[in-house]
């Protein structure tokens, strides 16, 4: 509750706001909000105790966000080396490196995580299980995260995190039936990924009701929007989120802040809005983050690949497009077939190729699952 968590915040700032604790307290604030003095009350706690391990890691996350800024692992290390011990330490940081393409300094953390939870207690190991498991699936490995999303299932009988989870990887390898068979309850995220847009716009409105504020619900119903062409709909569940504001204003916290945004694009071409959606494409594409690690993550060139089919700029946008396939991780086809700047490439043999590329990969993990499966003596 940020509005209830204000005033203490500010009270605490009134009595000693020399107290590292505090600034990264207020940078917390400041982060909710979507503040950019977020990154200044960092710097601020560091600078009051360089070994603040939480500011020091969300001060990097922070660092890493950022639009003008390639982003760098030395404030996750840094928070690694004042706190060893604490597995969130070590998953930040191979987090980071996923998102940054850096698959060999990821299984490297993953290792790490692995060695500390040999002998462990049951609480940490299933929190290491967890940790591992979202490496894997970002790396693209998703035959092994499965199996320890099954371990940690197993770990937990009950959970319906674990069974979400475990859904979701299978929909990613695009094996539907399983995924249903896991969880007969799918979310939005999974029906989005089943390109079932009907049925995610009918639970995502629903969703809406009890959760007014989950960002991530009303992206999800924008696209799905989109996808049916009900453009003028998902422009009217955008603006609930402060899109496109929170790309233009360089307050993105997730990937799903980008994705919203070319919603905002799409819709607005689609609906004949050209100036505008140009407008936005080439504000995306002037600022993105030319950053040689990212460059390997799907999403990264996907974006830019919208933002040059939506200038009228198709080869440079089939060139982008066409670098997905160094991917670690496996495309969303639901964008590539569905997102409006996609369908202005949807004839170009190169098109098609990135779609195939997309299914064989899916297939190679369907059909190298049960392998994986028995080496690490789980089953579904």
């Amino acid at each position: 509750d940020i509005d209830q968590a204000q005033a203490p915040i500010f009270r605490a700032m009134t009595l000693d706001p020399e107290l590292s604790e505090v600034q990264y307290t207020m940078g917390l604030y400041y982060w909710a909000r979507r503040r950019p003095e977020a990154i200044e009350a960092f710097a601020r706690a560091i600078e009051l105790n360089p070994n603040n391990a939480d500011a020091l890691e969300h001060y990097g996350h922070a660092l890493w966000h950022r639009q003008d800024s390639a982003g760098d692992p030395e404030y996750f290390q840094r928070a690694l080396a004042v706190d060893p011990l604490t597995l969130s330490r070590h998953a930040a940081l191979g987090d980071f490196y996923a998102k940054d393409g850096q698959v060999e300094e990821t299984l490297e953390v993953i290792d790490r995580i692995q060695g500390l939870c040999v002998n462990d207690r049951s609480t940490r190991k299933l929190e290491a299980y967890r940790a591992i498991e979202s490496l894997l699936q970002q790396i693209g490995k998703i035959d092994e995260a499965i199996a320890w999303t099954i371990r940690a299932r197993d770990l937990e009988p009950g959970e319906d995190d674990h069974v979400d989870r475990l859904a979701g990887l299978y929909a990613e390898i695009g094996d539907y039936d399983t995924a249903l068979e896991v969880n007969t309850d799918a979310g939005v995220g999974i029906l989005l990924r089943m390109r079932r847009y009907q049925d995610l716009i009918d639970k995502a409105e629903l969703l809406m009701i009890d959760r007014p504020g989950d960002a991530i619900v009303a992206y999800l119903l924008a696209f799905g929007h989109n996808a049916v062409g009900s453009y003028e709909d998902a422009l009217y569940v955008l603006a609930t989120t402060d899109q496109p504001n929170v790309v233009l204003d360089n307050t993105v916290r997730t990937p799903f802040d980008v994705d919203a945004f070319f919603s905002v694009v799409n819709a607005s071409y689609a609906i004949g809005e050209l100036e505008t959606a140009r407008q936005l494409a080439q504000r995306h594409y002037d600022g993105a983050d030319r950053n040689p690690g990212i460059a390997t993550n799907w999403w990264y060139f996907f974006n830019i690949s919208c933002a040059l089919a939506i200038l009228g700029r198709e080869d440079e946008a089939i060139e982008a497009l066409g670098k997905l396939e160094n991917s670690p991780q496996i495309p969303w086809e639901p964008y590539l077939r569905d997102a409006v700047c996609m369908k202005l490439l949807e004839d170009r043999p190169e098109h098609q190729q990135i779609l195939e590329h997309v299914e064989l990969r899916k297939r190679e993990l369907r059909e190298k699952l049960p392998t994986t499966l028995a080496r690490f003596g789980v089953s579904l």
